[in-house]
């Protein structure tokens, strides 16, 4: 192959260096200055792949019809005694007290019954599926993600890092970049760090040396070559490590689990200022056909492990995210390429099956829970039966987290998919803000401004509020307020002085909402 076509084809699945040229730079520890060089107005959609097929009815339990699945399930069953209550209807299984937390305070969205039609219980072809978007009698190899992600920056990775988009667009905590992010010239649109210990490495400055070869010396010399491509192609490393020296974590993760290794980088990057969109990780295991709990005690074993793992790893996250003030840019979703088959099996698990919940966490979710539970009588072979198609449920993300229009959507999932209600439609000016909002962001006087404008704005109900200016570049300029207000009519006094023309950003956060208006400095 050609040198161009092998760094093209090759990006995206290239581990990051373990080091890079110069000393190792210390993260900050000032939040401040954290603050400031971590500040970044986009959003960022964070996925979590179940790999396996997770068991979706023992994770979020069937209250309302516990009879049918004690018949079905009886040697796996939880108790129903035991269950975490989201609803009277609905249930959470009792080893992830931090997803039923997150779900009471308003920050958790369940998405029940989610597949496809005509699904396919194959891992690969499945997963395959899930990744492109697309029908299960249809294989292509272009990711959602890939195709969407390119209408804003066209070409990649030809002329990419630039002044416009200088960071990774997608990363991906795994040693190659995931289907779902391949465009439509079948290159990646994201780049693979290759695991959470390459990445320490990486920010810390650690030498691994060559302890790690192959022996025979054939493999040796190639294995030696692609390190040395990789150090000398993936022209992101020295950003990545950047973002990683500016930010840290504030939450403490738990030790031993791996997606929470993940999602603690995935925090640091994001609080470190990378205009990164997407981030993709993973926690495998799911795949649960024996031993899926333990007899004497169905809320132990192999399943609630992993349940533990993934609530445990999602709340540090989300915690982290909110004490880096971030929180109001990242969404998480969680997806597996299928169910469990409503029957147990007599080895203390369950087989390949079709639909299951997916979960949405974060500050700027709808909260509750989407659809019904799934019937346990009504089957198809045995199965549950769809109540929402996955691209559906992209639709809804690209919609309404990165505003995508239907036009768009139908490019990118190759027809009309309708969608629902995921998360909440942020106002993007004064004008598209009810009268009757519980907050209100009122519009700056004078504008333009030249030394001082005062920035009114409206609170109906005690709460924390912030008001905060941003730059273009989306780093935060000043604080304008920070305190608890009652309700009533405020005033936010914005002074100029100092700071170069152009547009700046208004920034009102209230009990996870947010109002932003354009102000212009004019000299």
């Amino acid at each position: 192959m050609k040198r161009r076509d092998f760094l093209l084809r090759s990006s995206g699945a290239l581990a990051l260096p373990l080091v890079i040229n110069g000393m190792p730079v210390k993260a900050y520890t000032d939040p401040t200055l954290q603050q400031l060089f971590g500040t970044e107005s986009d959003r960022v959609l964070v996925l979590v792949q179940l790999a396996g097929g997770n068991d979706g009815i023992n994770t979020v339990l069937p209250l309302d019809a516990y009879s049918d699945y004690m018949r079905v399930r009886a040697n796996i069953a939880i108790p129903e005694a035991k269950a975490l209550k989201l609803t009277d209807a609905t249930g959470l299984h009792p080893i992830m007290p931090g997803m039923h937390t997150m779900f009471k305070d308003g920050k958790v969205r369940v998405v029940q019954g989610v597949t496809y039609p005509n699904p396919n219980l194959s891992h690969f072809r499945s997963t395959d599926i899930w990744m492109t978007g697309t029908d299960s009698n249809v294989v292509n190899s272009t990711g959602w993600l890939g195709r969407f992600l390119e209408k804003s920056w066209p070409d990649y990775p030809n002329g990419y890092p630039n002044a416009t988009m200088p960071d990774p667009i997608a990363i991906q905590i795994a040693p190659v970049v995931a289907l779902a992010l391949t465009n439509s010239h079948n290159t990646s649109m994201g780049v693979a760090l290759q695991d959470p210990t390459t990445f320490y490495n990486l920010v810390n400055g650690t030498v691994l040396g060559d302890t790690d070869l192959p022996s025979e010396r054939y493999a040796k010399l190639n294995v030696q070559y692609v390190r040395e491509v990789q150090s000398q192609s993936l022209q992101y490393s020295q950003v990545i490590k950047t973002a990683a020296d500016k930010a840290k974590n504030f939450a403490t993760y738990p030790t031993g689990n791996t997606l929470a290794a993940q999602l603690q980088i995935v925090a640091r990057l994001i609080a470190g200022g990378l205009k990164t969109k997407v981030y993709v990780v993973q926690l495998g295991g799911f795949d649960t056909h024996s031993a899926q709990v333990v007899s004497t005690d169905t809320t132990t074993g192999n399943h609630a492990t992993l349940l533990q793992r993934v609530s445990e790893a999602l709340t540090a996250f989300q915690t982290d995210l909110e004490e880096l003030n971030v929180d109001d840019r990242v969404v998480t979703m969680t997806f597996s390429e299928f169910g469990r088959r409503v029957q147990s099996n007599l080895s203390d698990g369950t087989d390949h099956g079709t639909a299951a919940p997916m979960f949405f966490v974060g500050t700027p979710v709808i909260n509750g829970v989407l659809g019904v539970n799934p019937s346990l009588t009504d089957l198809d072979n045995g199965n549950l039966k769809m109540q929402y198609d996955f691209r559906q449920i992209y639709a809804s993300v690209l919609e309404q987290w990165f505003d995508a229009d239907p036009a768009v959507l139908r490019d990118v999932l190759f027809k009309d998919f309708s969608t629902v209600p995921i998360i909440k439609v942020k106002p993007t000016s004064v004008q598209e803000v009810s009268a009757d909002a519980a907050y209100s962001l009122g519009i700056a006087h004078p504008n333009p401004v030249r030394d001082v404008a005062t920035i009114p704005f409206t609170v109906r109900a005690t709460s924390r509020v912030k008001v905060q200016v941003f730059d273009q570049l989306g780093f935060l300029v000043t604080t304008l307020v920070d305190d608890e207000l009652v309700p009533g009519d405020h005033q936010a006094r914005f002074s100029a002085s100092g700071l170069p023309s152009g547009s700046y950003t208004v920034q009102l956060r209230a009990s996870g909402e947010q109002r932003t208006q354009t102000v212009v400095v004019s000299r």
